[in-house]
């Protein structure tokens, strides 16, 4: 099946993302790795044959793994290439800069998440809780109050509410206290 997608997106249908080939790349740079989508199924399930050329630019793998929210490669990348994810505290999608835990939330990869958190990647914006918020990602709002000292912007109780996350209103409400931090 995986072969009968490739061929199909091989013949024009095809979607990619670029990402950067190192950490100090700056978005104006024209150094960036275009990873096609269909390596997202090879990167979930580890066919290190698939991405045998692309594993000389582990930056960009490791800002695809987090984009497409795989873990397992990002763990692999991680143990094998020599990866420091403390400079990766942005990831660089061209043509944006994201803070990293930012877009994560707003994804709702709570495992990522603390991985990343874990490995040293700390620098968040309110932006995290309010789009995990937005998203009704309880979890990730939950960790973020308890691990951040961010908090979530004064509008967000409004927003929430109005998409019916009554958890995350009740959650906030209760913690109203500290939340605008």
């Amino acid at each position: 099946m995986y072969q009968q997608c490739k061929k199909y997106f091989q013949n024009g249908s095809l979607f990619f993302n670029k990402f950067y080939v190192d950490d100090n790349s700056l978005p104006c740079s024209l150094n960036g790795v275009q990873v096609v989508d269909i390596l997202a199924a090879a990167m979930e399930n580890l066919w290190l044959d698939e991405l045998h050329d692309m594993l000389q630019y582990p930056i960009a793998l490791v800002q695809a793994a987090i984009f497409y929210c795989n873990l397992r490669f990002l763990q692999y990348l991680v143990a094998n290439h020599d990866i420091d994810l403390t400079r990766l505290e942005n990831i660089l999608i061209f043509p944006s800069i994201f803070f990293t835990l930012d877009f994560v939330a707003r994804l709702g990869h709570f495992d990522m998440l603390k991985y990343l958190y874990k490995a040293g990647i700390k620098k968040c914006t309110v932006k995290a809780m309010n789009n995990a918020a937005r998203k009704s990602h309880f979890k990730i709002v939950k960790w973020l109050y308890e691990n951040t000292t961010n908090g979530c912007s004064a509008d967000i109780l409004g927003s929430v509410l109005i998409k019916g996350h009554m958890k995350i209103v009740e959650y906030l409400q209760s913690e109203l206290v500290d939340i605008y931090r």
